[in-house]
């Protein structure tokens, strides 16, 4: 595999340069974002003590509470009703007598966890693709995003990335049926990127991206696990050499140890596995520097807590949930949002030096493919957001849902039916499955009056069982 990267030339210096201020600072002038700023601080930040983390988390934390009581509604009244005020969370263990938020209650009080001055913030509205069942929408605040972005930035920087290093990225969007807005491919451009749809992922795709890849010659790349894990079969199987990427980083899906060994074998690089919520905050990246394969939580970012079922803060070496306070989302406070996803604490320092706490795996975030009468699948993220993209604009109308493949292939899908919901919802739904599966699998809508969770507590979005 790939080792360390070699000094920068006075070229690449000045590219990367240009490309962080010209073009990134271009940017924070023109939307009013602050994604150069954040860069530079977090590059000084990651060498912090952890009692300098602590007292960096503390003070933004206690700026968060103040805004949550005094403009958005849904906090006012969390807080009056169990007599707390903003002057009782000081520090991250006090806020363990804040009361914790479900993805239920973001649906439900969707307006009320709105600040009263979101429209200053420029917020875009987002919608989950997460494995709960549960729709939503949120808004994310302009400043968050570009956090969320430096955040990562510095990671890659972790293996040596530049800006300007070309990147190829395969994500779950249909490019074909959406088209590219002009200022995604200026953007792409600029970042010297290669972009690739994992839709309708087969073995035909999986040959063609890999030859597109291999003809790119990428310094890193970034996508879902199992659309990975078929380009790379591909690969290996057609014989195609592919040189001089540095890593390879995987996020969305639950990455399995069979998935590394072909990504690796086939990149001949190492995988960095990633774990990012934008409903939350919660960033926890694996670090190049750890032979243990240890993950960091990004303290920057958000406070993480690892809790078991009664709330109670988990051990190390104890599976428990990812429950997440986002620190810069004030356009709709996420505060001590429960993610469904587990993970397992390591008291355990990494060997990089930074002072970040840790995690040994991450447990959530197991993602079915749906398999079609051709033998290609369909990742269970590509139909997810397909589901929440068709019910987004109906909030009320589907509370939960889960679709379930079964051995002959038919799919049922379970709603639990709100406001609104009529037949239309339920043809709408059908033809959303059968655009990405095809009309040849049988797909039935259920009505049932509840979806329950799993025994771990999570809920699945997409099951299948076809072989």
């Amino acid at each position: 595999m790939n080792g360390n990267r070699s000094v920068p030339s006075r070229a690449e210096r000045l590219r990367a340069s240009a490309t962080l201020h010209v073009f990134y600072g271009g940017i924070d002038l023109m939307v009013g974002s602050r994604f150069v700023p954040h860069l530079r601080s977090l590059e000084r930040s990651q060498w912090y003590s952890r009692e300098a983390l602590l007292d960096l988390q503390n003070r933004k934390l206690r700026a968060l509470i103040r805004h949550a009581v005094d403009r958005v509604p849904y906090y006012e009244r969390a807080f009056h009703g169990i007599g707390l005020s903003a002057e009782d969370i000081h520090s991250v263990p006090d806020l363990a007598n804040v009361p914790i938020l479900t993805r239920e209650s973001v649906q439900n009080h969707f307006h009320d966890l709105t600040s009263d001055d979101w429209r200053r913030r420029h917020p875009v509205v987002n919608a989950t693709s997460g494995s709960t069942g549960v729709p939503l929408k949120y808004l994310f605040d302009r400043d968050c995003v570009a956090m969320g972005w430096a955040c990562l930035f510095r990671s890659w920087e972790w293996d040596g990335y530049r800006m300007g290093d070309r990147r190829a990225l395969i994500r779950g969007t249909d490019f074909a049926s959406k088209g590219t807005p002009l200022h995604e491919r200026i953007r792409r451009h600029v970042e010297r990127n290669l972009v690739l749809s994992s839709h309708a992922m087969g073995p035909t795709q999986a040959l063609q991206y890999a030859r597109a890849i291999s003809e790119f010659r990428p310094t890193y790349v970034r996508g879902h696990p199992s659309a990975l894990a078929a380009v790379g079969k591909a690969m290996l199987s057609n014989a195609l050499a592919l040189g001089g990427v540095r890593a390879v980083y995987t996020t969305g899906e639950q990455l399995t140890a069979r998935q590394r060994m072909l990504i690796e074998q086939a990149f001949r690089c190492p995988v960095r596995d990633q774990y990012g919520l934008n409903d939350g905050g919660a960033l926890i990246l694996q670090c190049p520097a750890s032979d243990a394969g240890l993950y960091h939580i990004i303290p920057e970012r958000a406070i993480v807590e690892i809790l078991r079922p009664d709330g109670t803060p988990a051990s190390p070496g104890e599976a428990g949930e990812i429950v997440s306070t986002d620190l810069h989302n004030y356009a709709m406070p996420f505060i001590r949002y429960r993610t469904g996803d587990l993970a397992v604490m390591e008291d355990q320092q990494c060997s990089c030096g930074r002072e970040f706490p840790t995690i040994r795996r991450i447990e959530g975030r197991i993602i079915s493919a749906v398999k079609r009468r051709d033998g290609t699948r369909v990742t269970g993220l590509v139909l997810s957001d397909a589901f929440e993209q068709l019910v987004l604009t109906r909030q009320d109308c589907v509370h939960q849902y889960c679709i379930v493949q079964n051995a002959d292939l038919s799919i049922r899908v379970l709603v639990v039916a709100g406001r609104g919901y009529d037949d239309t919802v339920t043809n709408d739904i059908k033809q959303t499955i059968w655009s990405h599966v095809g009309k040849g699998i049988d797909v039935g809508v259920e009505r049932v009056p509840e979806i329950p969770a799993s025994r771990n507590g999570k809920r699945r979005y997409v099951v299948s069982h076809a072989a």
